[in-house]
């Protein structure tokens, strides 16, 4: 790895997810669909844990220079859900999904939602917290994709183990790379529409507060977003907030995040 020491490389800790975007028809009530998402976990027995969360209400991103990078990008989606396991087998991942098939036909514009399945690289490893930050990620004009992932997993993640020593935020970032075969199995398994994203940053806050300072310090608003530039194709890639609902036995799923009056100031 170029220009980074071994205390600085990432991490190593993996496992194999399946992360869907649904953008849910005009009219849906989002805490129907949690209840529906709820159900069909419970029954997904074949996966190590769950989670659902809802899309934040307003852009917490806008007036931050991430925020002005994907201001031409398509917009984040209504619900993000995921499963994963340490060991699942990804020739049958499109039949362990099976229970979400009604619930994506019931409530998704389909064609505007995603598949992005594969590895999940845990980074920065980190407690469960309630807000999540999906940026799901294409690469500039005529990168590979064995070229993206060498300079995400192992440059940008480099940048993010050196960033936790500079802050001493507490925030967990995982990389979740794409199997572009098996996105398209599960994709077409649901009738999704989209499946062709290389892979997805995923990163959990503890506050929209540490969140947007996080997104306002040197560390992510330049030195990350300076790296950025050289692989991801902002333009086309999708950059959103949610708020996870845990999915346990018996578990509420209820919002855990204020989001009044929580925009970026305009630089």
């Amino acid at each position: 790895m170029t220009g980074a020491s071994d205390q600085d490389r990432p991490g190593t800790a993996a496992c194999s997810q399946i992360l869907l975007g649904l953008r849910l028809r005009e009219g849906e009530d989002r805490e129907r669909v949690k209840a529906r998402v709820h159900a069909a976990l419970d029954s997904m027995t074949d996966f190590d844990s769950a989670g659902c969360a809802t899309g934040c209400p307003v852009d917490l991103f806008a007036g931050s220079k991430h925020g002005l990078a994907v201001r031409n990008a398509p917009s984040a989606w209504d619900v993000a859900v995921w499963v994963e396991s340490r060991a699942f087998d990804c020739e049958r991942a499109a039949e362990l999904i099976q229970p979400l098939q009604r619930l994506v036909a019931d409530h998704a514009v389909t064609g505007d939602s995603v598949v992005i399945a594969g590895i999940c690289h845990t980074i920065l490893p980190g407690p469960d917290m309630p807000l999540l930050n999906l940026f799901a990620l294409r690469p500039l004009p005529g990168m590979s994709a064995a070229q993206f992932r060498r300079h995400w997993f192992e440059e940008h993640g480099a940048l993010a183990v050196k960033g936790r020593k500079t802050t001493a935020e507490t925030r967990r970032y995982r990389q979740l790379h794409a199997d572009a075969d098996v996105s398209a199995k599960i994709a077409n398994a649901l009738h999704i529409g989209i499946s062709d994203f290389i892979g997805a940053a995923q990163s959990n806050w503890a506050s929209v507060e540490q969140m947007r300072a996080a997104f306002l310090s040197p560390a992510v608003g330049d030195t990350a977003l300076d790296d950025e530039r050289r692989f991801i194709n902002h333009g086309r890639s999708v950059l959103g907030a949610y708020d996870v609902a845990r999915f346990d036995a018996g578990g509420s799923g209820q919002q855990d995040v204020e989001w009044k009056g929580l925009i970026f100031p305009i630089s």
